[in-house]
């Protein structure tokens, strides 16, 4: 047979497998209290089975169900801290009141409305791009590259201001003045 297998990880002088502890040394050794312990023996059937009658466990048993058991995400909080129904309720309701509020007062957009301006701001950047060219080439151009640079940056500059007079778009304006609401 192999060593390794028959090698302890912990050499304890005795065997735990086998140990029996009071509720009170288990809800010690566990850091709960002796009341939880009555608990997780009505919720755990692996944990009923380290129970060796009238207070007393089996501790590596025991020990082991509680592990297995916070390991699956099993929450440690009294049933009667959890919300009830009535609180959940009542706070969703809140929170809707409160994003009602937030359209109301401007501060809070839908979704759908916010694309659709996005949309018929980005066709208006893309229309002013491509008419640029076309208001160059209808231009005669000067002869000096100062004088082509300047004419090409007024051009680019007037594409510019058209795109930014049509940022207001569908009365979307800003509260505070010269701030675009997007």
């Amino acid at each position: 047979m192999n060593d390794v297998a028959n090698h302890k990880l912990f050499p304890f002088k005795e065997d735990y497998s086998i140990k029996r502890v009071s509720t009170e040394e288990l809800s010690a050794l566990m850091g709960i209290t002796p009341r939880r312990i009555q608990q997780l023996e009505n919720e755990l059937p692996s944990f009923r089975e380290a129970n060796v009658g009238r207070g007393m466990w089996i501790c590596a048993r025991a020990i082991q169900a509680y592990i297995k058991y916070r390991l699956q995400g099993a929450k440690t909080e009294p049933p009667d801290e959890k919300e009830n129904a009535q609180d959940k309720l009542a706070r969703i309701k809140a929170e809707r009141e409160e994003l009602r509020l937030k359209e109301d007062q401007g501060k809070l957009v839908q979704v759908d409305l916010v694309h659709s301006v996005y949309k018929e701001i980005m066709l208006n950047v893309k229309t002013q791009i491509l008419m640029l060219s076309r208001r160059l080439a209808t231009m005669k151009m000067p002869s000096t590259l100062r004088e082509k640079e300047a004419m090409i940056s007024g051009e680019i500059e007037k594409a510019l201001q058209e795109i930014s007079d049509n940022g207001h778009l569908n009365g979307w304006e800003s509260q505070e003045e010269g701030e675009d609401a997007l």
